[in-house]
């Protein structure tokens, strides 16, 4: 091997390794800059009573005869409508008249063409914001079953109309407690926060009171009248 081709050689072996060295210096100083960012999150939760509820309300009546079928879904709706005025609820709105024929069935179980009887059924729907009324309204509604009734309820359902407000604040307060756990842990590690370099908002969380339920998707209880509203942020802090 002549002295030109050992030259050529070492050239290429210490090209190599300057190269592998600034990689691995560059890694170093990325790394060393990822260590200057901390990254923590923030978390705010508020108890508030749902002031709007709504109800939903079916009566439902079979008869022979169509015509009995609809006196007798008048005089039994009438006990809903009286009900309802009784709570001095206005925000009241009740569905046409729905009728369908049952067909008799044969032993095979088949459908003839020989009507069974008539079904009838019609729909109340009401809402108000003084929810505790929505929530007496459904008890009572619910106690005609005991009469022979057949109503079907869908609710009540409760909401808070005001949520945008709300949810500011809560952002306000998970942002102040995200930087109180950086300035902690950058206190703990002889270190100081610095400017706020990222900030993602998460999903709302409304659930009913103590409920540990979370979802990727976020959360809306109507079920209950109290509602916990949870909020979260993630914070990335440079620390000097």
């Amino acid at each position: 091997m002549n002295n030109t081709l050992k030259i050529s050689i070492a050239s290429s072996i210490i090209a190599i390794g300057l190269i592998a060295s600034a990689h691995t210096l560059s890694r170093f100083y990325l790394r060393m800059e990822k260590e200057k960012v901390i990254r923590v999150k923030g978390f705010a939760q508020k108890r508030l009573t749902s002031d709007k509820a709504s109800l939903s309300a079916i009566v439902t009546v079979q008869s022979p005869s169509i015509a009995e079928g609809h006196k007798l879904l008048l005089s039994q709706t009438q006990q809903v409508r009286d009900l309802i005025a009784a709570k001095q609820i206005t925000a009241v709105a009740a569905d046409n008249v729905d009728h369908e024929k049952i067909y008799k069935r044969n032993l095979r179980g088949e459908r003839t063409n020989e009507v069974d009887y008539y079904e009838l059924s019609q729909r109340f729907r009401v809402s108000a914001k003084e929810v505790r009324k929505i929530e007496e309204l459904s008890q009572e509604i619910g106690a005609l079953l005991s009469k022979g009734y057949e109503v079907d309820i869908y609710g009540p359902h409760y909401y808070i109309t005001d949520l945008s407000g709300v949810k500011m604040q809560l952002l306000a307060k998970a942002t102040e407690d995200g930087y109180k756990r950086a300035k902690l842990m950058a206190d703990n590690s002889g270190g100081k926060v610095g400017k706020l370099v990222e900030a993602q908002q998460g999903i709302f969380q409304i659930t009913e009171p103590d409920s540990t339920e979370t979802s990727g998707y976020g959360i809306y209880d109507t079920g209950t009248i109290e509602k916990d509203i949870k909020a979260v942020v993630t914070l990335r802090y440079l620390i000097e």
